[in-house]
């Protein structure tokens, strides 16, 4: 058996069905247990649900970590093992998850360009925007042109429905980083939306969710099922968290502009292990990422699920 499950690819064609279920050269060729394709939606059932202070489940989170610190281990330790029970529900958030990875922002349909525009009302109220979506603003929200639909090329629409889910549900956070509030800053600072789009791209790797039409393979993947399991916004959240731990880290470390990079990629390694280690919600992962990068720990994480106060 493999991990791949038969999806229909957006664009109407198929893809997936024999797609190989690694993400940067990892946990390729795993066996899953995923049950058989044929249109039909299986969950693989992993050996969840058990106590979480269990010894069979901390040691489950011990062999997780550890295929996420060596990849070589992910193809020794099937992701069958390590992956979570799926219920239905759970499996089809996962596979419309993988979808909307596929979505390339187009200029010209009128819903991406409406959603554009939401984006542009949430940053800046008040003032207007033009029929043709060009103004000088969007490079204060760190576009790297008066017209940023070009900038999507690299993470797609879900980089936008991403910073749009953001402004919405957790408008503080969105407002605290696009004005970089934190202090102090470096001068050039980073670019606010360019980063947005690396941490869509960013979270989307860690998950192998370019692989369409396959099980969560990756250690990474197989932890995130345990928040998925709590809604479908779950990446949309996780998202929101680490734009928020990248600031914060950025900030904390005294970083400039041509350390951005090196902090991404502390950011990555942080998210990476918080993630294998099966957290239970957004917080316990929010705990488990500041751990990793040094960050003092937080009594209350304002969870984005959470509509906003007045919303």
């Amino acid at each position: 058996m493999s991990d791949a499950w038969d999806l229909e690819h957006p664009s109407g064609g198929e893809r997936g069905a024999g797609a190989e279920a690694s993400t940067s050269g990892r946990a390729g060729g795993e066996d899953s247990g995923s049950g058989e394709g044929g249109g039909t939606v299986s969950a693989p059932c992993g050996p969840f649900p058990m106590d979480r202070e269990s010894v069979r489940f901390r040691l489950l989170q011990w062999l997780n970590s550890m295929a996420a610190l060596a990849p070589s281990l992910g193809r020794v330790i099937p992701a069958a093992l390590r992956r979570p029970f799926m219920a239905q529900g759970v499996v089809l958030a996962w596979q419309s998850l993988q979808m909307r990875t596929a979505h390339m922002f187009d200029g010209e349909s009128a819903e991406h360009r409406a959603l554009l525009r939401k984006l542009w009302d949430l940053a800046f109220p008040g003032e207007q925007l033009g029929d043709s979506l060009r103004a000088v603003r969007w490079k204060d929200m760190g576009w790297q042109r008066d017209d940023p639909r070009s900038d999507f090329r690299g993470g797609g629409l879900l980089c936008l429905e991403n910073l749009v889910f953001m402004a919405e549900r957790s408008p503080g956070t969105f407002r605290r980083l696009m004005d970089k509030a934190r202090v102090p800053r470096s001068e050039p600072d980073y670019p606010f939306a360019a980063a947005g789009v690396n941490v869509t791209v960013l979270v989307t790797d860690l998950l192998g969710l370019d692989k369409i039409g396959t099980a969560p393979v990756t250690p990474e993947a197989c932890g995130f099922v345990e928040l998925l399991k709590a809604g479908g916004d779950a990446f949309d959240r996780v998202y929101c968290a680490a734009m928020d731990l990248l600031d914060e880290h950025y900030v904390a470390q005294g970083s400039s502009y041509m350390q951005f990079p090196r902090v991404v990629r502390e950011v990555r390694r942080a998210l990476s292990q918080a993630l294998a280690r099966y957290p239970q919600d957004l917080p316990d992962l929010v705990r488990g990422a500041r751990a990793g990068l040094g960050l003092p720990s937080l009594d209350l994480y304002d969870d984005p699920a959470t509509p906003a106060r007045g919303a």
